[in-house]
């Protein structure tokens, strides 16, 4: 009587051997395994950086990710910020310098001049955010502030004609570093550059 022949002739392997003739690293992050592969090109992918698509599971250059247009921030948008921010910081300067209240009042008025940095740069940039947009408009608080304190010596040592200009210019940089080193003076600098970055988010 003729033996009967198994029905499966190829190799006979173990479910742990298949399982790692599947598992593969993440080209991504190289020291992930993973059994997941793009499902378009097959790339292997993590957890980490699989984008669920409506045809399932597929790497970042298959989806087809794109920023936001509202994150897509070009040269041309941080030359007018920049243009933007720094005349309108300096203007608000002046008109900080001249308004009879001091103290903590200043809170007040650095929050509002930051709120309104903020809103010049975002319009300057038609109204889209970066962490370079947030830098432009805290340098234009830090310069109107400056501009602000700066005024009322400068006008005062403007008076005086008897000083060379190498004098006067030595008299306001070293005010300038004195009020900078001032706790009051970066507390007050602070509340605005957090408006400021606050109204870019």
């Amino acid at each position: 009587m003729k033996a009967e022949e198994p029905f499966y002739q190829g190799e006979v392997t173990s479910p742990l051997q298949d399982r790692q003739n599947l598992v593969t690293f993440c080209d991504q992050h190289p020291e992930v395994e993973t059994a997941l592969r793009c499902g378009k090109c097959g790339t292997p992918i993590c957890p980490r950086c699989v984008v669920q698509t409506p045809v399932g599971g597929r790497c970042a250059k298959c989806a087809n990710l794109k920023k936001l247009p509202i994150f897509e921030v070009h040269t041309k948008d941080y030359t007018k910020a920049v243009g933007f921010a720094v005349p309108t910081s300096l203007a608000l300067g002046l008109i900080w310098a001249l308004l009879p209240f001091g103290g903590y009042f200043s809170f007040i008025v650095s929050g509002g001049v930051g709120y309104a940095l903020g809103e010049v740069v975002s319009v300057g940039a038609n109204r889209k955010s970066s962490i370079w947009l947030k830098v432009v408009a805290g340098i234009a608080v830090v310069i109107c502030y400056i501009s602000a304190s700066a005024l009322p010596l400068f006008i005062s040592l403007a008076g005086i004609h008897a000083l060379t200009g190498l004098l006067v210019s030595n008299i306001m940089v070293s005010s300038i570093i004195g009020l900078l080193s001032n706790p009051f003076a970066w507390l007050t600098i602070g509340i605005g550059v957090f408006m400021a970055i606050g109204r870019l988010r």
